[in-house]
């Protein structure tokens, strides 16, 4: 492995901050040594959030990724910025005999005398953070789902709750990620920052003007919708949308419905779709890094999981105008005030997905209202810039002066 120098490149980009809309920052900000820590370098909400913080946190702080897996699209885009990232690798077989991994890491930080150590999704966290713990460093933790779902066993669920209440802060995404925090797992409020999600709208326009990578299916004028999501999780529930597709077709024969992305589950749901008779009118595009151009030709977005976590898809959505048709959990009635800025129906529920889908497609002029409402509030209220300086205040109050 590798460990990085003194001399080590430095990351460059854009490094706008600003003052936060709560808490005023001085400058100059006391430089700080940072390590994020991920599972991936999968382009996902979690990993593009980390990659804007990488890019535009001021550049008089030194910054450093740790990650399990040194694996995924963004990775080319983080060299890119001046860092390489280290891998902590945790093998199969070295789960059920102990933690090298964890031990490794807990070796390099007490090497590297971090200030800071930013864990962004649960796999990295049960790796980091009992390492972190032993050295003393300061760490923040990402809560974006705040209480896991059934579908995840019990053991890990107590870790993971365990772990949270041992880090120095939390950064949730939403209100309703910090009251189910304090609510159902007795997290201090005072400990708890809400960020919501930060995002670029001038690097998704540039992309989205760039036009199409690879050709989409050929649909003529067919009504499309998309769905943007890593086939990983069951509670994303892909297969809602497919039955929802059935009984939309009987209004809309000719809808297609483009699904984005790529995992474990794509074969059990084409196998679904050819079982429900959908095979001419569903098309699994697979990874797509034109995620920007493919949504500029839908007419709706589509999310249905049970769980929220940090949806990038959907900022996407709502920052190209699209209406959005998602599931009433965790921060999306937020994110689409109620329903205003799009539709909200319950989880696990098909029939409600394709009434909602219906609608969007009978009533244009609605649709386009929403959409154009969504737009709107993420230019407004979901900054990067704003992000990213909430953060550095976040870092700043944090440590000793």
């Amino acid at each position: 492995m590798r460990w990085p120098s003194e001399n080590s490149p430095r990351p460059t980009g854009f490094h706008l901050l600003t003052q936060s809309r709560e808490l005023a920052l001085p400058l100059p900000a006391r430089p700080l040594r940072i390590t994020h820590f991920a599972q991936g370098l999968w382009a996902s909400g979690v990993g593009d959030q980390m990659v804007a913080l990488l890019r535009g946190l001021p550049r008089h702080h030194r910054q450093l990724l740790a990650v399990l897996e040194n694996e995924g699209p963004l990775r080319e885009t983080v060299e890119r910025l001046g860092v390489m990232p280290l891998e902590f690798r945790q093998h199969r077989a070295q789960r059920v005999k102990g933690e090298p991994a964890a031990d490794t890491f807990e070796a390099w930080l007490r090497a590297t005398r971090v200030d800071v150590l930013h864990v962004h999704d649960t796999p990295s966290a049960l790796v980091a953070m009992p390492a972190a713990l032993r050295v003393g460093c300061v760490v923040v933790m990402d809560r974006m789902s705040p209480v896991p779902g059934p579908d995840q066993d019990r053991t890990r669920r107590a870790a993971l709750r365990w772990l949270t209440r041992h880090a120095r802060h939390v950064v949730a995404d939403t209100e309703a990620t910090r009251h189910q925090l304090v609510a159902e797992e007795g997290m201090p409020d005072h400990r708890i920052s809400v960020i919501p999600a930060g995002f670029d709208l001038e690097r998704f326009e540039l992309a989205a003007r760039a036009g199409l990578q690879r050709p989409l299916p050929p649909v003529l004028a067919a009504p499309v919708l998309v769905h943007v999501g890593g086939m990983v999780d069951p509670s994303s529930r892909e297969e809602d949308l497919l039955h929802a597709l059935v009984q939309v077709r009987q209004r809309f024969p000719a809808v297609q419905a483009f699904f984005v992305g790529e995992g474990p589950r794509r074969p059990m749901l084409e196998q679904q779709a050819r079982e429900l008779g959908l095979s001419s009118g569903v098309h699994f595009l697979g990874y797509r890094v034109d995620v920007p151009a493919v949504l500029a030709r839908a007419r709706v977005a589509v999310r249905c999981g049970t769980t929220t976590g940090r949806s990038l898809a959907l900022l996407e959505a709502m920052a190209t105008g699209l209406p959005v048709v998602a599931t009433a959990v965790g921060g999306f009635p937020e994110l689409l005030a109620q329903g205003e800025r799009g539709w909200l129906v319950p989880p696990k529920s098909p029939e409600a997905l394709a009434e909602a889908l219906v609608q969007a497609l009978e009533d244009p002029k609605q649709a386009a209202l929403r959409g154009a409402r969504a737009r709107s509030f993420v230019a407004r209220e979901l900054n990067v810039t704003r992000m990213i300086s909430d953060h550095e205040t976040l870092y700043q109050r944090l440590l000793p002066h």
